[in-house]
């Protein structure tokens, strides 16, 4: 039997859509409830139409393939396996593209100003804001992104990677390290030791530091130090005077948001830790302005390197915060009286 020229071309076509609609049935039977689970409600019905897409998209390209070599050897043979490569690879893709596609909707689209519908739950999503935004999250819902199996396994690998948290065991000390103790009782010590001594012996301890003599051997950290010690010498940002508080606790909201995303805690655990901490930045500061003086600062004090490289976005994020009349920092008062309650999720 002889076939046109375009047969095999539709063939191609046909089969390739035939294995998408029913890969597209397969993803369509996840569907995910407000805690990230999977509800499946599957049937025959499903199984049936499943099962004939995938059976005629393989059959057609098989068919084609067949008719690939038979008019253009093995050039036709290598046309179609580069296509089911291509298309194979979108497949395996294509849920971990439209996760990322969503959450930049949510993160991009969303009007900072949503966040006053919740006002009397959203001190602590208002006061993490920038920090959120800079790390590509949206500041309006508790998670941040979309709750689903991919971004719960991506905030797992993020805290196993970034902070040493690989399991709820390591995360929930790492969260109680950060409230209780976290950098700024290190930076306290040594900005307590560096402002007892005189210019002559900064200048030893420094020459020591850049020696190796200090028990630091990185260069990094010897440059990272080195400047600590230049910001406590000039007192920059009168940091001999306002202590690291925002520093270590930005970040516990942050975290919080991170280990609900993970599942190593639940809505309500995270909504207290978060509204505790929050109470403490509250009594410890005036202002959205000096929370973030605070915190800039902290990060300066922590890693001038991550401050070149972080600093100037979170910047321009605190800024537009300030800046923005009707956004959550106006409308939110920064002297609420704060209680428990209900973020969304």
């Amino acid at each position: 039997m002889a076939f046109p020229p375009y047969a095999p071309f539709v063939a191609v076509v046909v089969g390739f859509f035939f294995l998408i609609i029913g890969y597209r049935s397969i993803l369509k039977r996840e569907v995910y409830d407000s805690k990230g689970n999977v509800r499946t409600t599957r049937n025959l019905g499903y199984y049936l139409r499943t099962t004939l897409y995938i059976v005629l998209g393989m059959l057609l390209l098989t068919l084609s393939t067949l008719l690939f070599y038979n008019q253009y050897g093995f050039a036709g043979l290598a046309f179609v396996i580069a296509g089911l490569v291509l298309v194979a690879f979108v497949l395996y893709r294509i849920r971990k593209w439209r996760s990322q596609f969503k959450n930049y909707l949510d993160v991009r689209l969303s009007s900072p100003r949503k966040i006053n519908r919740i006002a009397g739950d959203a001190w602590p999503l208002a006061a993490v804001g920038p920090v959120a935004q800079v790390n590509g999250q949206d500041f309006h819902t508790l998670a941040g992104v979309s709750v689903n199996d991919y971004n719960r396994n991506m905030a797992k690998r993020r805290l196993a990677r970034e902070w040493e948290a690989p399991n709820q065991e390591a995360f929930t000390d790492l969260l109680d390290w950060l409230f209780e103790t976290g950098h700024r009782t290190e930076f306290h010590g040594l900005v307590d030791r560096i402002s007892r001594m005189g210019e002559e012996e900064t200048d030893h301890f420094l020459e020591s530091l850049h020696a190796g003599q200090e028990g630091i051997t990185d260069k990094q950290e010897i440059e990272e130090m080195a400047h600590r010690v230049e910001m406590i010498r000039n007192n920059q940002g009168q940091v001999n005077q306002q202590g690291f508080m925002a520093w270590d606790l930005i970040r516990f909201l942050e975290l919080s948001r991170w280990g609900f995303l993970a599942g190593y805690m639940s809505d309500a655990e995270a909504q207290d830790r978060m509204y505790t901490a929050s109470q403490v930045l509250q009594a410890r500061f005036d202002s959205w302005d000096e929370l973030y003086r605070n915190y800039l600062l902290g990060m300066e004090f922590w890693s001038v390197v991550e401050m070149r490289r972080e600093g100037p976005a979170l910047k321009k994020a605190v800024e537009r915060f300030l800046k923005d009349t009707k956004g959550p920092w106006a409308q939110i008062p920064w002297g609420m009286s704060l209680r428990s309650g209900n973020l969304k999720s």
